[in-house]
């Protein structure tokens, strides 16, 4: 019969020492600054999500109190039957007006002669050698034609530059011309024809009468 002894007795244990009082209330002091600090900081984080909830809360009831006001606004405006009409008649009354420029505009474009400028045209313009014994006018100035008598050829070429020197007179081609001799009157000189325009002709009668001066003198 075998005996186990054992030799291993409690004097042979290792020794577990404690940990030293200081030290151990060095540990828990320093756990609860950390758990203070961590829950300090998460009630400023909530304290913040409570203010923005509040902000967002405030802005929220607002824009209901304006949507309500607009929804009010917009329910209460009725359309005005008479301001519709009185538009359409102002309409009405400027499109009237625009085709009425537009009608004055193309009557003015297409007859920008004035008799009275022509008229003008002839008293200021005046030549020595040149005197006029009847002129004419139509289509709204478009139409012209003259007459007289010349002292001399060159004289008629000369006056009619005089004449382009006037506005109502710039521009204009002369599509009849004629120069012959007087031979019925006895005037001396040469008796002139001048006509611009459409439908030309020479002017019935277009023998000069006997002028009591030149046109430049």
């Amino acid at each position: 019969m075998m005996q186990q002894i054992n030799l291993y007795t409690d004097d042979l244990r290792p020794r577990r020492d404690p940990l030293p009082l200081p030290l151990m209330l060095g540990l828990v002091v320093g756990l609860c600054l950390v758990l203070g600090a961590i829950t300090f900081w998460k009630q400023q984080q909530l304290q913040t999500l409570v203010a923005k909830s509040a902000l967002k809360d405030s802005q929220k009831a607002t824009m209901e109190v304006q949507v309500t006001a607009l929804a009010e606004k917009v329910g209460a405006m009725r359309r005005d039957e008479s301001l519709v009409a009185l538009n359409g008649r102002l309409r009405e009354r400027v499109e009237i007006r625009t085709e009425l420029l537009r009608t004055l505009g193309g009557v003015i474009a297409v007859n920008p002669y004035r008799f009275s400028e022509l008229m003008l045209g002839f008293a200021r313009q005046k030549h020595a050698q040149i005197w006029l014994t009847q002129f004419g006018f139509g289509s709204g100035g478009r139409y012209l034609q003259f007459a007289g008598v010349a002292l001399a050829p060159e004289a008629v070429p000369e006056y009619l530059q005089q004449l382009r020197s006037e506005v109502s007179f710039g521009g204009r081609d002369f599509q009849l011309f004629s120069l012959q001799e007087d031979l019925n009157t006895g005037t001396p000189g040469l008796r002139f024809n001048i006509a611009s325009g459409p439908n030309v002709d020479l002017m019935p009668g277009s023998n000069p009468m006997s002028p009591a001066q030149p046109s430049g003198q």
